[in-house]
């Protein structure tokens, strides 16, 4: 610009810039200082920018500048040198005789990002929307410049112009979003917080970060009941497995059993024609000490002692039919025996085989919970 301020000019530029800056939506202030100081400031709205009345020039601002070079500039600050993006013009204040430069007029408007100037509006209603409620923040490059707790939560300690997380710092360097996980250590609860860079105007530069804070404590208690439940359900698993196992042990061992029964019984059937058989041969033998006895006594003084071997012959025949008697009679009440044993041992098989097949279904129907508990705990993770 060619216009030249000078000294003589200062009311008439003072008058100007306080009506000026109110009319600016966002705020706007206008400075004049000496070549160390502001002298004078009016503002509107722009309460962000922190210059006050007797502030001493900041090394490297605009008012230094444009003493320095005495023209006119039209610069952009990012917030690391006034602590919020602003844009100066600003131009020298020469003495009346333009030979010196008397010090400097400054007009500041914010530089905002849309998502910053309209964040008092939409901030408050997206976070109260979130389920578990949410924190809502924009930063600059160092510091929180904007932050919206939400009623169902919020964390006190997170305050403005504080240092920024590491989240944030990773969306800006990385340009693109980021999301980590936080544990109870570091806000008091565990969170989650996701981050996104935020460009300047022509999208060329990265000037902070828009981001939100979750809380976890809901999603880390369905995770640790996951885990649990899947930890129960492993044990009783491996607990049913080896029932079933010791189940398939129990019937392989009735089976055998039940064979050997069936062996006993076959025997006990042997036993039973023997005696038959024995009986046949006492009957038999029987028959002949009768026969012999009859001769004996036929044959008179010289068959007396025949006829007593005939009928010791006899005694034999009866004592073995009492014998081959009791002896079926023993082998009837082993048979009876066996014969309640197999039954008894056909049920107890029957039982054992249902409660194998019982085992499986159960076992089955915990692994359908464990798989449940992974997807709970999947879930979870997505929350």
């Amino acid at each position: 610009m060619d216009i030249k301020i000078h000294t003589k000019d200062l009311e008439i530029l003072k008058s100007f810039f306080s009506i000026l800056v109110t009319t600016y939506p966002e705020g706007a202030c206008f400075f004049i200082g000496d070549r160390e100081k502001v002298t004078f400031k009016v503002s509107h709205k722009f309460k962000e920018l922190k210059i006050e009345v007797g502030d001493r020039n900041r090394a490297g601002g605009i008012a230094e500048q444009v003493i320095k070079s005495g023209e006119f500039k039209q610069i952009k600050f990012d917030a690391s040198v006034y602590g919020v993006r602003v844009l100066f013009l600003s131009g020298p204040i020469w003495s009346d005789d333009e030979s010196t430069i008397e010090g400097a007029w400054a007009f500041a408007m914010p530089v905002r990002h849309p998502l910053a100037s309209s964040f008092r509006y939409y901030a408050p209603i997206v976070a109260d929307l979130l389920p578990e409620g949410g924190v809502l923040f924009i930063t600059d490059k160092e510091v929180y410049r904007h932050i919206q707790q939400s009623d169902k939560f919020s964390i006190p300690g997170l305050t403005l112009e504080t240092p920024i997380n590491e989240t944030s710092i990773q969306a800006m360097r990385l340009k693109r979003e980021v999301s980590m996980e936080y544990p109870e250590s570091v806000y008091g609860v565990p969170v989650s917080i996701i981050a996104r860079p935020m460009y300047n105007e022509d999208n060329s530069e990265v000037i902070a970060s828009f981001g939100i804070i979750l809380p976890r404590q809901l999603s880390n208690q369905m995770k640790k009941m996951a885990v649990q439940l899947n930890d129960g359900l492993s044990g009783v698993s491996a607990a049913m497995e080896e029932i079933s196992a010791t189940a398939a042990k129990i019937n392989q061992s009735q089976e055998g059993l039940h064979k050997e029964f069936e062996n006993v019984k076959k025997l006990t059937d042997d036993i039973n024609q023997v005696m038959g058989f024995i009986r046949e041969i006492a009957d038999q033998t029987n028959m002949l000490g009768l026969n012999a006895a009859i001769e004996a006594a036929r044959a008179g003084e010289a068959g007396r002692g025949f006829s007593v071997v005939a009928e010791e012959i006899r005694k034999l025949s009866e004592e073995s039919k009492r014998t081959v008697q009791k002896i079926r009679e023993f082998t009837s009440n082993i048979q009876s025996s066996i014969l309640k044993t197999a039954e008894s041992s056909e049920i107890v098989l029957r039982s054992v085989q249902e409660s194998a097949a019982a085992s499986e279904e159960v076992t089955a129907s915990i692994t359908e919970l464990a798989n449940l508990a992974e997807q709970l705990d999947e879930l979870a993770g997505k929350l």
